[in-house]
């Protein structure tokens, strides 16, 4: 902030009349927690929002660093135009500090550098957020913004996206405006903020002394208490009204007994104090109100003669105010007057003005297109070339109102010229987030644009947007299959809907037609040979295969990511793919390093689509491979961004993956309630793949806390129902092996022997580490069930070391439960005990509540004395106690004045007794036991 910024700012105590609100802004300033908050000064025009907001900033004095903004109706369509104004003079020391995609996205937003390719809008968001993070951590920060309901759309999305992104910064924000509601306002701070990090005042009107000391501060004016108390009715104690009355009445005489000569409305006040002023006043007030940044130098550039003698009666009146060279309404209602007073004829000629002088293409465009009534094709370039420019900084949603008034001034006589703007309009809609709008206008042009390539397009790009809107997978595929035979013979279009096709129908459940579809698409790729075609067509042509039960195609995924290209859509990411493919398979490691590798690129670019998709494969690998606590963070956090971003079918997928890892934490109503939440929009928008996912989950949970019939009820139909679908790859869905259990439960061992040889089948056919690991498990309760114990537990052995390969600790567990049972049924006591508290172990590890209690179920049914602490020798515990120390074998045995070898010895004899293989063992050992010297 400039010194004349500062100079702008009274001191707090000149407020007059608002002791409250000051006290709760003081209070709000001076707490010192590090969690973001927000102060929300909100009332009607001319209320004192903005004497509020002002006296904020100089209370925050040194203890913050303030980054202010102050936003105009104006200024709402210049995009960024609010971002530049906070970082100011900071962004040049910041902005080499960031990752360098969240660097150039900014430097291209604020208009520091030319446009390449353009950033994505969240990539742009992202970076704000990393400087506001950078400024954090050398002070507490203070976004003071003023007018919040005039912040143009591009900053106003990245502010939203960094209030929802701050936790634990000392980051503040002081917001003025008219409407800044808690569910609908500019920045939904209800969904942003906690409720209790969001402070209200909600400005009311002056008291009647209060307004006489303002009048009298203000204007030198005092009033007898009759007329004072007139001006106070007539204005509701607005102390902007009780302002412009009192300076309507200072210059005449009323008689006390006489009506007050009020106007009706404030804005007659203001609308007889413009209109008195000089007509080349009015013209200059014109060109400040429409442009984005009014200066001295634009009136001089746009109207005749000296600008300071244009200006001098309206500063005089105090309608406007300066900084510099910079112009501003003192108050936003005198800027919407001055436009609307004007007729239609004098803003365009304004408008037309303002184009001829502007340096800013965008800014062009909107006065171009502002000025221009009638299709003029010369204009409709220019004001495309704006729309283009707009895009070109990551400003979407400024390209695409450009767009389609480009579209509005085509010339007739080029329909196809028109109909081209017109869908790039849609399709910046779509890039902004504005999905009904891009609805709206692919709609108009369906109607208008005869069966054919470009209605085909116009098609497969509204089913798009219909799935994201949730209106049905179904729909979504006839439209798809509509363009398709509208397409003609055009391989290029004809492999993107194939592709589109395949994925619809997946995600529909139909894992047959997905294949067909999607070895069309990759035909025709293969026929264009264009990269990013050819890798995407490829990726979706291994995951169609490895659902259907054909394996891990190493060769055609990997060509696939060789081939994709830098900024590929992440849905459409060969290496995405490629990651849940292996997560499935079963190749932890190499999916982790993919994965996680995609989820921090997401996050770097802040993406929000691609978000969830990375963090819910990143979910389900930390589940499989023990590591729960990070699973739920993880699924959590997906969770909040898809219901941020208000993406049903995103929804569903992220509810899926929180239900999945909350059953194997064992929370039963959690898991039921996603569960039910994740059914109902699954079954409203038709994704058959979240259905059947939510079935299994249940039918597991079912399993998990010990009612078998119920999980067969719903773990039998499913594996009908994901057979008849084409689903023939037992890892996506994981139900086989938790039916076998529930059979073998049932004593119905046919039916699981069944079950098994399907399993077997497959796994002989694709072998991957899951299928053989759990197989091997199913085998051996197969065999303990039919009364082999010596079969069953060699079979189980093995499955535990294929277990312990495959890197799965709760698969681990559950096959050595399954061990020890078989051992405890063979009378093999010590060899099931220990089995069984090893299954205990790593379901506590783990946190796997559920079949944590099932192992303790079970170890409870082994007969005999559990081996404690009591069965040591006065030596063993002593060695133990001094061990659990933390003392190495050498300093025990100085301790005891014995060899290293017999502590050795002595420690051999206690993990045997014990039944532990580590020191950290015996020390949990030994608390369980109760011995109080540990």
């Amino acid at each position: 902030m400039d010194e004349d910024d500062w100079s702008a700012m009274q001191d707090p105590s000149s407020v007059i009349g608002r002791d409250a609100e000051l006290t709760a802004l003081s209070e709000f300033l001076r707490e010192e927690s590090v969690s973001p908050a927000a102060f929300v000064v909100e009332g009607e025009v001319g209320i004192g929002k903005t004497t509020l907001w002002r006296a904020g900033i100089e209370m925050a004095g040194s203890s913050y660093r303030v980054l202010v903004a102050r936003a105009t109706a104006s200024e709402a369509e210049f995009p960024f135009g609010k971002l530049a104004e906070l970082l100011d003079e900071q962004a040049a020391i910041l902005l080499p500090k960031l990752p360098e995609p969240q660097r150039r996205a900014l430097e291209v937003a604020l208009l520091l550098a030319d446009p390449e390719d353009p950033p994505h809008p969240h990539t742009i968001a992202t970076g704000f957020l990393g400087a506001i993070r950078l400024l954090a951590t050398e002070s507490a920060l203070l976004l003071a913004i003023d007018d919040v309901q005039w912040v143009d759309r591009p900053s106003r999305r990245a502010l939203e996206f960094i209030l929802r992104r701050l936790k634990r910064e000392p980051v503040k924000f002081l917001l003025a405006g008219r409407d800044v509601r808690p569910a609908s306002g500019p920045f939904d701070l209800a969904r942003s903020l906690p409720d209790d990090r969001v402070f209200r005042v909600r400005v009311g009107p002056l008291s009647l002394g209060a307004l006489h000391e303002l009048l009298h501060t203000r204007l030198g004016l005092t009033f007898p208490r009759p007329t004072l108390r007139r001006i106070a009715e007539a204005s509701g104690g607005n102390p902007f009204f009780a302002l412009e009355l009192a300076r309507t009445l200072s210059a005449r005489d009323i008689d006390p007994g006489e009506p007050l000569p009020v106007p009706e409305t404030l804005q007659d006040v203001v609308s007889d104090r413009l209109d008195g002023l000089p007509a080349e006043t009015r013209e200059a007030l014109l060109v400040v109100a429409l442009a984005a940044a009014p200066t001295v130098q634009l009136i001089r550039g746009a109207l005749s003669g000296d600008p300071w003698e244009r200006l001098r009666p309206a500063i005089a009146l105090e309608a406007v105010e300066l900084n510099g060279e910079h112009i501003r309404f003192s108050h936003p209602l005198l800027a919407s007057l001055t436009e609307a007073g004007a007729d239609l004829g004098r803003r365009r000629d304004a408008h037309r003005r303002l184009a001829d002088i502007v340096p800013e293409p965008e800014e062009r465009a909107r006065h171009l297109g502002r000025a221009t009534d009638a299709p003029d094709e010369a204009v409709a370039a220019e004001v495309e070339v704006g729309a283009n420019r707009a895009l070109a900084r990551g400003a979407p949603e400024v390209a695409a109102a450009l767009a389609e008034t480009a579209a509005r001034l085509t010339s007739l006589d080029r329909p196809e010229t028109a109909r081209r703007r017109m869908l790039t309009a849609a399709t910046n809609y779509v890039y902004a987030g504005t999905l009904d709008r891009a609805e709206n206008l692919l709609e108009r042009l369906i109607a208008e644009t005869a069966p054919g390539r470009q209605r085909a397009e116009i098609l497969a790009r509204l089913a798009s947007i219909h799935f994201m809107l949730g209106r049905g997978v179904a729909a979504c595929i006839d439209e798809l299959e509509r363009a398709l035979i509208e397409a003609g013979i055009e391989p290029q279009l004809q492999s993107e809907i194939e592709r589109s096709l395949a994925w619809m129908e997946q995600t529909a459940g139909n894992v047959n037609a997905a294949c067909i579809h999607a070895a069309a698409a990759a035909q025709l790729a293969e026929e264009v040979g264009e990269r990013a075609l050819l890798a995407a067509s490829l990726a979706a042509l291994a995951y169609m295969r490895f659902t259907a039960g054909r394996g891990l195609d190493i060769k055609l995924i990997e060509r696939a990511v060789s081939l994709e290209p830098e900024r590929t859509p992440f849905v459409a990411r060969p290496a995405w793919i490629y990651g849940t493919l292996l997560g499935w398979a079963g190749e932890h490691q190499h999916a982790r390093s993919v994965l996680e590798r995609l989820e921090r690129d997401s996050h770097e670019r802040g993406d929000d689509i691609e978000i969830p998709l990375a963090l819910s494969q990143t979910a389900r690998l930390a589940l499989r491979t023990g590591d729960f606590p990070r699973a739920r963070q993880i699924a959590t956090e997906c969770l909040e961004y898809t219901t941020q971003m208000g993406y049903e079918e995103e929804q569903t997928f992220a509810i899926a993956t929180a239900a999945l890892v909350e059953a194997h934490l064992g929370s039963v109503e959690a898991t039921r309630e996603l569960t039910r939440q994740g059914l109902a929009l699954a079954e409203q928008a038709g994704v058959g793949t979240v259905r059947f996912q939510l079935l299994a989950i249940s039918g597991f949970l079912d399993l998990s806390e010990g009612d078998a019939a119920a999980a067969h009820d719903r773990l039998g139909p499913l594996i009908e129902a994901l057979e008849a679908a084409g689903f023939r790859e037992p890892a996506v869905f994981r139900t086989e092996p938790d039916e076998i259990d529930a059979l073998i439960a049932l004593g119905r061992t046919e039916q699981a022997q069944a079950v098994l040889d399907k399993l077997a089948a497959h796994a002989t056919a694709v072998p991957s580490p899951w299928t053989v690991a759990v197989l091997a498990r199913a085998r051996g309760m197969l065999e303990a069930a039919s009364g082999d114990a010596p079969g069953a537990i060699t079979t189980l052995e093995d499955a535990t070391d294929k277990a312990a390969r495959l890197g799965e600790p709760f698969e681990v567990g559950r096959t050595l439960l399954a061990l020890g049972a078989a051992q405890r049924r063979a009378k093999r006591w010590a060899e099931a005990r220990r089995s069984l508290e090893e299954a205990k172990r790593t379901f506590e590890r783990i946190g796997a509540r559920l079949w944590l209690q099932r192992a303790e179920e079970e170890l409870g049914r082994v007969p005999g004395r559990r081996p404690g602490a009591e069965a040591l020798t006065p030596t063993e515990r002593r060695v133990a106690e001094l061990v659990v120390e933390g003392r190495r074998n050498k300093e025990v045995a100085a301790a005891l004045f014995v060899t290293v070898k017999a502590v050795e010895a002595n420690l051999s004899r206690i993990y045997a007794k014990l039944g532990v293989r580590s020191r950290s063992e015996l020390a949990r050992r030994l608390v369980d036991e109760g011995d109080p010297k540990v």
